[in-house]
């Protein structure tokens, strides 16, 4: 395992890595993932989409049973949930984060998905280690492997949570340590970075840095005709495996913006704007608008990125075999560009295609 892509399981993503061969099927035509890549998809919605028939439980398992890849599993408890929250995000996340048996129930209701593996985490500023180790009790008994997700932050005693993780961890779990975009990877002290040396040496555990790249401020209005976002940082990519952290996988939100999944007001709707992520320099390049106008994505930033040299440079190998890249080749053929979750989709699978033609490389 070298990488763990980690998703909001909404419309969107769900779209982008239904463009992969997510099963074990060699005769797909869609590219296949690596095996050294393990997606990690955040549940966020009572349903994958709001027109399905059927409960939690009926919808994600048959959603869920097109895997035959192993991923992980897991309910944001991190997120924020304000008056700006969508609405089914609230109505799903905050009882979850109120009765932790809740989470429990909705994991064993999912146990006959062979390949989910369910990961264990907590209010990043609510660590409650007796819930912890009792929902680590309970899912034992239905799933071999688990991933523990831990955050390393100003509110908490990291050390000391640690500590009590690798006590409950067994051979071949899965440790996340939670960065926020705020928090650089040099703030993990020597002190720090031994110990989860110790626990991954001891409990024989693979163990996963995750932070989002790109900062929950940076606005599409920000951009101009295209340029190099300055703000993001993607250089875990390259530091998350040497000898001071030793990490065995780097996580991150697969080249877009990791949100706190607020409503838009309707006097105040998004801009249009693109994120392109350029492998050769590790770098992500925003492309902007002239107006606010969606057919801004089709009539304006469509031709600035392919007459680009991020776009040009990556060649016609890639762009024929990366799903992201046909889907602005159809566009630009076709037409029907000027929805923004397109483009997000787009963003998605040229990122993930991306890692995953270079994952040797990691």
């Amino acid at each position: 395992m070298k990488y763990v892509p980690t998703l909001r399981y909404r419309n969107v993503e769900r779209s982008a890595l239904k463009e992969f061969n997510l099963s074990l099927n060699s005769s797909s035509e869609k590219p296949s993932l690596s095996n050294e890549i393990l997606p990690l998809l955040e549940i966020v919605k009572e349903k994958p989409h709001s027109n399905m028939k059927g409960n939690f439980k009926s919808s994600y398992l048959r959603e869920l049973r097109q895997f035959d890849i192993p991923f992980m599993l897991d309910f944001p408890l991190y997120l924020p949930l304000t008056e700006d929250t969508k609405d089914n995000v609230k109505a799903f996340l905050k009882p979850l984060q109120e009765r932790d048996p809740l989470i429990t129930a909705k994991f064993l209701g999912l146990k006959d998905i062979q390949n989910m593996i369910p990961v264990v985490s907590y209010p990043p500023s609510k660590y409650n280690a007796d819930n912890i180790i009792y929902k680590t009790h309970i899912l034992r008994k239905e799933f071999n492997r688990l991933g523990f997700r831990v955050y390393f932050n100003h509110y908490t005693d990291f050390i000391n949570i640690i500590k009590k993780t690798k006590k409950i961890m067994k051979n071949n779990d899965i440790l996340i340590v939670d960065l926020s975009y705020s928090i650089p990877i040099s703030e993990i002290t020597s002190k720090e970075s031994k110990l989860i040396k110790e626990v991954k040496k001891d409990k024989e555990i693979k163990t996963v840095i995750l932070k989002s790249s790109i900062p929950t401020g940076i606005t599409n209005s920000s951009f101009d005709k295209f340029e190099v976002i300055q703000e993001a940082n993607n250089q875990l990519l390259v530091k998350y495996k040497n000898k001071q952290f030793n990490f065995d996988a780097i996580g991150d939100y697969v080249g877009v913006k990791k949100t706190n999944l607020t409503k838009y007001p309707p006097y105040l709707p998004e801009s249009p704007g693109f994120i392109f992520y350029y492998y050769p320099e590790n770098i992500y390049i925003g492309y902007g608008h002239q107006e606010k106008s969606w057919g801004q994505l089709e009539d304006y930033i469509l031709p600035n990125l392919i007459g680009s040299v991020y776009w040009n440079n990556y060649g016609e190998n890639h762009q024929q075999g990366c799903p992201g890249c046909q889907m602005i080749l159809d566009i630009k053929k076709n037409g029907k560009g000027k929805s923004p979750g397109k483009w997000k989709q787009i963003s998605i699978m040229h990122y993930l295609y991306t890692i995953n033609e270079n994952i040797n490389e990691l």
